[in-house]
């Protein structure tokens, strides 16, 4: 299955220190059609304390950005805030999501926020559409409910480092995603590094922030796209921005 992580990352300068950034992330919506999907991270610069916004919207199809974007806005004013900065990258963004129709809503099928305390930051399990119960569904795959699936990443180092990376003097990773039908077993890898994009920086880590479906169809379409967390080192620690990796079952 062909898939694209679309890397969002600038590059960042490496230095160990007791403050970081991490960006919040929002799904904006999917078009009618499920094959444009845009998402905004937005958060306040390590560093430099400048609010940011940037809007993302994904060619699910093609696996690229559509033309003109990233949106990326930074106000250089530390005293500006992130308020003023989004409706700065939205009215950036609306002519492009009303070009492609995007205002079709999406849901969210699984979370994993930065805070959350939680030993495995790596998978998560989920239902592709509300079951109907009261608490919690079981877990195991061999219930009559019908679909369910786990999302994982996995890091690996790359060697040798990137030609971006030489200088930096930290291991670097390289990403590989699966998906996996836990009533079936069947596993696909909708996305495995090739090489690691200048944009994404010098990644030393990964997990997963949330997984999305367009709401009009509650993931029955399979239509899901996973928002991964990559972990870099900015200017006071290691931050936390995202790539975008379309998920669908072969």
């Amino acid at each position: 299955m062909r898939v694209a992580a679309l890397a969002l990352l600038a590059t960042l300068v490496p230095r160990l220190a007791l403050a970081a950034d991490s960006a919040e992330s929002v799904a904006l919506g999917y078009s009618p059609d499920r094959r444009y999907f845009a998402f905004e991270q937005f958060g306040t610069q390590d560093g430099s304390g400048f609010p940011y916004s940037d809007i993302f919207v994904l060619d699910l199809d093609a696996n690229s950005w559509v033309e003109g974007t990233p949106i990326r806005v930074l106000t250089q004013d530390e005293t500006a805030t992130l308020g003023t900065t989004r409706a700065t990258s939205a009215a950036r963004a609306a002519p492009i999501l009303a070009g492609h129709k995007i205002g079709e809503p999406a849901v969210v099928l699984a979370s994993n926020p930065a805070t959350e305390v939680r030993e495995d930051r790596d998978s998560v399990a989920f239902d592709p559409y509300y079951r109907h119960m009261g608490g919690s569904v079981p877990m195991p795959a061999a219930d009559t409910w019908g679909e369910r699936y786990e999302v994982k990443v996995t890091a690996t180092d790359v060697l040798p480092l990137p030609e971006h990376c030489k200088a930096y003097g930290e291991p670097v990773k390289a990403l590989t995603v699966t998906l996996t039908e836990l009533k079936s077993g069947k596993v696909t890898t909708v996305h495995r590094d090739a090489g690691i994009p200048t944009s994404r920086g010098c990644p030393q880590g990964y997990d997963i922030d949330k997984v999305v479906a367009p709401a009009a169809y509650y993931g029955q379409d399979g239509r899901f796209v996973v928002l991964v967390g990559v972990y870099s080192f900015g200017f006071e620690g290691q931050d936390r921005r995202y790539i975008a990796i379309p998920a669908r079952p072969e």
